[in-house]
């Protein structure tokens, strides 16, 4: 469950919960439910933060695993080609791993930071994701045509 799919509803009623528990756990006796209930709320929202946050390193985490195998993949097909192909493929497989190097440092940073990551480390790392695909798909497609060198712009 991460905090974007929980409803105002369910995290409401998870707060309540929070908040009983913590009421049972003196007793019930010489407490202060808003108290209970502010702390509750705490409780849950951090809670959620890191939920939500495990899970965008896990979907990180898995993207990287696939451009990593992928980036194989494409090597040893450039291998199979003609010396004055792969010369031409070279340069794009060295941009492809530039790109596939910052994605990793930027997942380490992720990973360091914890929670406390901010927006836009982030963000950076889920737009080299996407680049690092997106530049694979784009690799893997001329490969299959035959096309060499750079896409002309």
């Amino acid at each position: 469950m991460s905090a974007t799919k929980v409803s105002a509803e369910e995290r409401q009623k998870m707060v309540a919960e929070a908040a009983y528990f913590r009421a049972q756990g003196r007793g019930f006796d010489d407490g202060d439910s808003v108290a209970d209930w502010v702390e509750a709320e705490a409780e849950i929202s951090e809670r959620l933060r890191q939920m939500e946050h495990n899970a965008l390193l896990e979907r990180l985490e898995e993207r990287f695993a696939a451009a990593r195998e992928n980036l194989k993949s494409l090597r040893r097909k450039v291998s199979r080609k003609k010396a004055e192909a792969r010369v031409e493929w070279k340069e794009e497989m060295e941009k492809l791993a530039e790109l596939r190097d910052t994605f990793e440092r930027r997942l380490e940073e992720l990973r360091e930071r914890g929670q406390h990551a901010t927006r836009k480390l982030k963000d950076q790392a889920e737009e080299i994701a996407e680049e690092v695909t997106e530049k694979i798909s784009e690799i893997t497609g001329r490969l299959s045509s035959g096309r060499r060198g750079a896409r002309r712009k």
